[in-house]
């Protein structure tokens, strides 16, 4: 969940900021080349949408895993769990 998020953050936040143009502008001055600036946005669009695709592989692989995962039933674990607490002689 934490790259799905840090890529939502990467494409709605941070890239509205960097691409800004007046912006670019500003920091450069006469040496502005708007190719320079559309580059680097979009590198860093791609790095965000990378995020979400490792993101939703690693989600799937975990969801996999637990719907996978042999469930033990409650009467079971009750009983395990009585065992465990269990004291005294008898």
């Amino acid at each position: 969940m934490a790259l799905l998020f840090a890529g939502a953050v990467i494409l709605f936040g941070f890239v509205q900021f960097v691409g800004h143009e007046p912006l670019w502008q500003s920091i450069l001055g006469d040496s502005y080349v708007r190719v320079a600036k559309l580059a680097i946005e979009e590198f860093i669009e791609l790095i965000g949408y990378l995020f979400w695709l490792i993101g939703s592989i690693e989600y799937t692989y975990q969801a996999r895993a637990i719907a996978y995962k042999e469930p033990v039933p409650l009467a079971q674990r009750l009983r395990e769990q009585r065992r465990r607490l269990k004291t005294g002689k008898f």
